[in-house]
């Protein structure tokens, strides 16, 4: 399950938009300032490292959240089955104890 988007991460792509968005209007204006079109594709690479980075955070979180969630079932499959154990562990005493009586 997803978690809701933080206000932190909503205004980082909202800055990264008019960043981009500045840029690229500057750059249609001046396509010969080299420096310009420099600084646009440094940003375009910052921007995608950093969406990796949070892709990459999401993914680890994400497999840690399933991994805890298959022990937790494991650990409950495992109670059960302990509690099937004692049960029938229980009836088997109980029917050495009535095979006592009849001296088989």
């Amino acid at each position: 399950m997803m978690t809701a988007p933080s206000i932190e991460f909503l205004q980082k792509g909202v800055d990264q938009n008019l960043i981009c968005d500045v840029l690229g209007k500057w750059l249609e204006a001046k396509p010969d300032n080299k420096e310009l079109g420099a600084m646009y594709n440094a940003f375009l690479r910052m921007l995608v490292y950093t969406n990796n980075l949070e892709l990459r955070d999401y993914s680890f979180n994400r497999l840690v959240s399933e991994a805890r969630e298959d022990r937790n079932r494991a650990v409950l499959r495992a109670r059960k089955a302990e509690e099937a154990l004692e049960i029938a562990e229980a009836k088997v005493k109980e029917l050495e104890a009535k095979l006592k009586i009849f001296g088989i």
